[in-house]
């Protein structure tokens, strides 16, 4: 029924737009405004997240998508020179009949936008697999004075290979995913870092999404980024509204943000061997040595000069008995001036740097698959575009799977990887266990929509709470169970008594009315047996890093104090030196 309400609110074009602000930190003013769907059923707003599984389902999303354009320059309340439009745009519409007949453009006549001004912004991009598709679309909104961008840039395998391969971005924007908690995560700066320098030396501006708090902006614009977008400047709204006070309050005496090494190289680089040929050889004086390399690229050095064979293309070629024969009493001299595929002649020599963005620009501008790296002149190493690209998607979905996907808080390996690096700091720190009691029976009894509501419920008491103290931490182990770390010269059970406070109010607004004025509700315990059970609450364990060398020393005695707070009946706080 849900969906059939959805489907019904399309059809009758029940969509209203919302307007969110991209912000100039640098000049203090408004880039422009991003256009988001909403649906309107009845007197309730439904977001995009609620209904995009069942507009792919329905395989609907293009109509959708054209009926958004339209609207979002119709209503859009900004429109002068001095303010950019950014408009979502799926790259599935690029199989519409409506393609290509320049609609879009129609739509700015209509409603008096200048097409310059409006920025397509790509979403799912990455689902295009054929980047000449993709470029032909860009193309087409390129001629027409349209300016482009990539959303949820960074995210994926593809990513770097959309930046490199596809006609010219205007922008790229970085997902919430990186952006949020970037101060205090390693892994997220050194992305961010990279996708930036990538993005430079395209040409192409950074605009940083899901920007939340202070401490973020100031470590995004110390990295360079100078546009951002998020939470800490407006919410989406109908009339695009934005407080102005914000510019007076950015950061100016900002605190100095970590730095940390860029992406290694060393180990993807493999080994150059080389062969020391003379031109008058026959090709069989050679063929075993070939045969018995394992790299794939090998130097072949002559007298006249110094080839590369693609030994994998070789091979490949090679299976042909005929082939083979003919190679097999040609002199060398012979066979490197007939132009094979496997051969050469124009080396890509490029001098080491441990940045991987620096090698891949290289190939870039010179065309190549293959890059020969030197150390000091010498030539000793090779690496090809797939091993970089593998390694930067090994990172990205890294980065990835260590955010839980229902919070995009930090998981255990992020968890473990901060508790260890403040340990090696030296200085003592307190860490947080937060459960939430009764999870299970409620999530039984309301369904799982409204237990996952729970759960960021929680993760955003939390959230409010860290947020206005320096050097805070959140993670999020899995189910209902967070960490939080604080810094030593916070008076924790002031901390602790607020969180319980802040989290009752708001765990109650979860029930129904019946069960929160009877303090109680029925649902299945483990055994499948109906009983009554106790509004949902949370034990909170505090421990002490003093004394504690590993993160598993810290783990064992949070496990330990978590333990006497959940015995506790109610939410519970429980602090342990």
């Amino acid at each position: 029924m849900k969906n059939l309400h959805l489907i019904e609110a399309i059809i009758q074009q029940k969509v209203v737009m919302y307007y969110q602000p991209i912000i100039d930190i640098k000049n203090r003013e408004v880039l422009g405004w991003e256009a988001l769907c909403r649906l309107k059923i009845k007197d309730n707003i439904i977001s995009p997240g609620q209904f995009m599984g069942v507009i792919k389902n329905m395989s609907i999303g293009s109509e959708l998508d054209w009926l958004c354009r339209k609207l979002a320059m119709k209503t859009f309340p900004y429109n002068h020179k001095n303010s950019h439009l950014f408009i979502n745009v799926n790259p599935i519409s690029i199989y519409s009949d409506k393609f290509g007949l320049g609609w879009t453009k129609r739509y700015c006549e209509k409603f008096n936008l200048c097409p310059e001004r409006v920025v397509i912004e790509l979403t799912e991009a990455e689902e295009i697999e054929d980047v000449n598709t993709l470029n032909q679309m860009l193309s087409h909104y390129k001629k027409q004075g349209f300016k482009i961008a990539i959303d949820d840039f960074g995210t994926g395998y593809n990513s770097i290979k959309l930046l490199l391969e596809v006609i010219p971005i205007d922008f790229i924007k970085l997902p919430h995913e990186l952006v949020h908690g970037i101060t205090k995560s390693s892994l997220k700066w050194q992305i961010v870092n990279t996708l930036i320098d990538l993005a430079s030396r395209k040409g192409a501006r950074v605009i940083a999404e899901g920007v939340e708090n202070k401490e973020d902006l100031a470590t995004l614009e110390e990295l360079g980024v100078k546009y951002m977008q998020g939470y800490l400047f407006a919410k989406p709204s109908p009339k695009g509204k934005i407080d102005r006070e914000i510019f007076s309050q950015i950061v100016t005496n900002r605190p100095q943000s970590k730095k940390y090494d860029v992406y290694s190289m060393k180990d993807i680089l493999k080994n150059l061997p080389s062969l020391s040929v003379s031109l008058n050889w026959r090709f069989l004086d050679i063929k075993q040595k070939l045969d018995n390399i394992p790299e794939q690229f090998v130097l072949l050095e002559t007298e006249e000069g110094t080839y590369l064979l693609d030994l994998e293309e070789y091979r490949i070629f090679a299976t042909s008995e005929i082939r083979k024969s003919i190679l097999t009493y040609k002199k060398i001299k012979d066979i490197l001036k007939t132009g094979y595929s496997w051969i050469i002649k124009k080396l890509p020599v490029c001098e080491y740097t441990p940045n991987i963005i620096d090698i891949l620009l290289f190939m870039d501008r010179n065309r190549t698959n293959v890059a020969i790296i030197t150390v000091q002149g010498k030539m000793l190493f090779y690496i090809t575009r797939e091993n970089l690209l593998e390694k930067l998607y090994y990172i990205f979905h890294k980065a990835r799977l260590s955010l839980n996907p229902l919070t995009s808080l930090p998981g255990n390996v992020l968890i473990e990887h901060e508790i260890e690096e403040r340990l090696s700091a030296g200085k003592p720190f307190w860490v947080g266990y937060v459960d939430i009691d009764n999870f299970k029976p409620y999530n039984d009894r309301y369904g799982f929509a409204k237990g996952d509501e729970m759960i960021k419920t929680v993760a955003g008491v939390l959230r409010n709470t860290l947020s206005p103290i320096h050097d805070s931490f959140l993670g999020h182990i899995g189910g209902d169970d967070f960490v939080f770390i604080l810094p030593n010269n916070v008076d924790v059970k002031e901390f602790g008594e607020e969180l319980l406070e802040k989290m009752k109010m708001a765990l109650a607004r979860l029930y129904d009315e019946k069960d929160l004025k009877q303090g109680y509700f029925i649902s299945k315990d483990r055994e499948g047996n109906k009983r009554q059970f106790p509004l949902a609450s949370v034990s909170v364990a505090i421990v002490s890093s003093k004394n504690k060398k590993t993160y598993q020393e810290i783990a064992i005695k949070a496990a330990e104090v978590k333990k006497q707070a959940k015995a506790i009946e109610g939410s519970a706080l429980v602090i342990s030196d």
